[in-house]
């Protein structure tokens, strides 16, 4: 599962590890796993000064729809209060949890700090890409 991080990253520099692993969520290779929280965080940080300058918006639009189309939407019904630091990544770890996914792709350093939730684990795009 890929969060909001590595979204972002892929979106920014094309030719990097989170860039590559979109590529094979594209071709089918992987599943990603979404939930309106984490889209709705995506489409916010687009919309950012930092991203909005270095991208078009139908660009935006089209990654948005993109990332929505090439990813199974679940619906966390477990709250977690795991991640102190920043308690907007517990969203992330409350997807995975839904999704029962293996693990969280992330460049963030709270989640990473992390490591595991129960059997998800939490890893950079360079470990994930790795492993698989």
């Amino acid at each position: 599962m890929l969060d909001t991080n590595t979204l972002i990253s892929s979106l920014i520099s094309r030719e990097g590890n989170p860039a590559k692993i979109i590529e094979k969520l594209a071709a089918g290779t992987i599943i990603n796993y979404i939930s309106k929280p984490i889209l709705q965080e995506v489409d916010a940080v687009m919309k950012r000064p930092k991203i909005k300058g270095i991208t078009s918006r139908p660009e935006r639009e089209f990654f948005l729809n993109f990332i929505k189309t090439i990813s199974t939407e679940v619906k966390p019904t477990k709250k977690i209060d795991v991640i102190n630091e920043d308690p907007t990544d517990n969203r992330i770890i409350e997807c995975a949890l839904a999704a029962r996914a293996h693990y969280i792709v992330t460049g963030d350093k709270h989640l990473l700090k992390q490591g595991r939730y129960e059997k998800t684990e939490i890893v950079t795009a360079k470990d994930f890409l790795d492993r698989i």
